[in-house]
């Protein structure tokens, strides 16, 4: 949620642009997320583990982030996958 060289962007009819840094900070971990590849993963953390991170972050309880957790991977199809780290998978 950078601010924009040029042009405009809103966010939930919202202008990320007029927020200050901590409020952007807000947004970010409750509306956007990110995938990160190679030099950026934790390779000690499970799918499962990366799918939580953010949940605790947002101060979820541990048994909510459980079952948020496994609807997650079902609705992406990677239920099969929770117990897998990064190593486990290809890259690209």
């Amino acid at each position: 949620m950078n601010t924009p060289s040029k042009g405009e962007y809103s966010l939930n009819s919202q202008s990320p642009t007029t927020l200050g840094f901590f409020e952007r900070a807000r947004i970010r971990n409750r509306y956007i997320g990110f995938n990160f590849q190679s030099f950026n993963l934790i390779g000690g953390l499970t799918v499962a583990d990366k799918v939580d991170l953010p949940l605790t972050y947002r101060g979820i309880p541990s048994s909510e982030r459980k079952d948020r957790v496994a609807t997650i991977l079902e609705k992406v199809e990677m239920s099969q996958c929770m117990k897998h780290y990064p190593s486990q998978f290809l890259g690209g």
